[in-house]
């Protein structure tokens, strides 16, 4: 089993906005021209979306949204959950975000009969790192399920999006490749107050379900 040191990392600092200098001389304009550019200039810019309607409609639908509320799946009983072994592949950006989603989800598969000792956890740098460790785990570890938990935050670059993308697909590969079961647990947000909202929420939980309930179609199939 390994034993890894998690380590705390600083958090992303807010992107600074560039300026735009336009060189040359301005046009002549007539006083009337003048006092407008002028009182535009000086006037508060409207927040970037705030009359897009799809934006609206968006906000308006997460304000009712509960994040992995409802999510009813079969589940082992409580003997078969005591002999799942469960795999965890954390990163350390955002450590106490990532810590409450890992202890609720956690807390969720012990109170269906995991025992403590058959979780086993490893620490990433970030989520481009967790394909890596993931596959380690599922090559060293025997586990039955491996769940993988991260956040990646939308920036001033398409940066999240790359990663987002290049993870999904290799953890989609690794569960495939090695036949056995890859929770995605990884955030993709575009404000940290999103993750925020979502490691409150019962999705945490849901993962915690989700894994008992592949790990349990791994050991045997179960059809109706």
């Amino acid at each position: 089993m390994w034993r890894w040191a998690r380590r705390a990392a600083p958090a992303l600092g807010p992107c600074a906005a560039a300026a735009v200098a336009l060189d040359g001389p301005p046009a002549r304009q007539g006083p009337g021209r003048q006092r407008a550019a002028v009182a535009a200039q000086q006037a508060p810019a409207a927040p970037t979306g705030a009359d897009d309607r799809e934006i609206v409609a968006i906000r308006k639908q997460l304000q009712a949204t509960r994040h992995g509320a409802g999510l009813k799946v079969p589940l082992p009983t409580r003997e078969e959950a005591a002999g799942l072994r469960i795999g965890i592949v954390r990163t350390c950006w955002h450590e106490d975000l990532i810590e409450l989603l890992v202890s609720k989800t956690i807390a969720q598969m012990e109170r269906q009969g995991v025992k403590r000792q058959n979780i086993v956890q490893a620490a990433v740098p970030g989520s481009y790192e967790l394909p890596y460790i993931t596959k380690r785990m599922l090559e060293s570890e025997d586990v039955d399920v491996v769940i993988c938990v991260g956040i990646l935050l939308k920036g001033g670059t398409i940066h999240m999006e790359v990663i987002a993308d290049a993870v999904t697909n290799q953890l989609m590969g690794l569960q495939m490749e090695h036949s056995t079961p890859v929770i995605f647990g990884v955030l993709t947000v575009m404000a940290i107050e999103q993750a925020v909202e979502r490691a409150e929420s019962e999705l945490p939980h849901s993962w915690g379900d989700s894994a008992l309930t592949m790990a349990m179609h791994k050991r045997r199939l179960r059809v109706e």
